[in-house]
């Protein structure tokens, strides 16, 4: 895709294969894309390839993705849907074990770490999440989790929004938790925008404003929401930001505290 799009356009976009090489693309006025993993299922198994994907440039990884797999279970978004024709079948009964991490799941988690992998918790249990915990926590090479893209339902615990639990322990270990541009159910305002507000006030009240990033998850919807359907509309979110926080704490939100979290948690050194 970036190589058509190059071809097409000039030379205006550059896959990053490590974190310094996002200064250098950027400051070459070229868009910057990085790549990140949507479920262990990918590695069929065999954590040797995490050496391998960690080499062709991949920063994050969410260890399980709409369904169970080898590395233990997950919350199950389409619960409502499950009888759909397109679903038939991407439900393996085999990994039906929603507990949290599988042995090889926790031996996973260690290696992302180690590698310099980033750990995205989203789409895992509670369970999953307060192993994952314990497992960075423990950890000697001190790396910051995510839980990249979520929505804040007016009940947090529910489904795959954070607990306040989870926020605070991603934020003491210098993570972030992405907001999904997206209609977020909190308080059940109707305007995305000011919804958005109440997510990052949630973020921010249980884990400090070092916590709160954007994690648009934009392909991840059929329809997006009103005044949040591109990246253009950022500048919606950011006016808004305005009207309540600081331009530092503003800035912190949407790039700093994302910058961090690859600085931190992707490569080796």
């Amino acid at each position: 895709m970036v190589a058509e799009a190059n071809r097409q356009r000039g030379n205006i976009i550059e896959l990053a294969k490590n974190y310094s090489d996002i200064k250098r693309i950027a400051d070459e006025g070229k868009v910057c894309m990085v790549h990140a993993m949507e479920g262990a299922h990918h590695l069929a198994g065999n954590t040797a390839l995490v050496d391998d994907f960690f080499n062709r440039g991949v920063c994050m990884m969410t260890v399980p993705h709409l369904y169970p797999n080898e590395a233990g279970g997950c919350v199950d978004p389409f619960d409502f849907i499950r009888n759909n024709w397109w679903l038939k079948g991407s439900f393996s009964k085999k990994f039906q074990d929603n507990s949290g991490l599988s042995s090889w799941g926790h031996e996973l988690v260690e290696k992302l770490l180690d590698v310099g992998i980033i750990v995205d918790m989203v789409h895992g249990t509670q369970e999953y999440r307060t192993q994952v915990i314990d497992i960075a926590k423990n950890h000697p090479k001190n790396r910051p989790i995510t839980m990249s893209h979520v929505s804040i339902n007016k009940n947090p615990a529910e489904g795959m929004g954070p607990s306040q639990e989870d926020v605070r322990a991603i934020a003491d270990m210098g993570g972030v938790v992405g907001l999904m541009m997206t209609h977020h159910r909190y308080q059940n305002s109707q305007d995305p925008v000011e919804a958005m507000l109440h997510a990052v006030d949630y973020l921010v009240q249980n884990g400090g404003e070092n916590v709160v990033a954007v994690g648009s998850d934009f392909d991840g919807y059929a329809q997006t929401a009103k005044g949040l359907a591109s990246p253009r509309d950022f500048s919606n979110v950011r006016s808004a930001l305005l009207s309540k926080y600081t331009e530092e704490q503003t800035t912190k939100f949407l790039f700093n505290n994302g910058d961090r979290l690859l600085r931190m948690g992707w490569g080796k050194a």
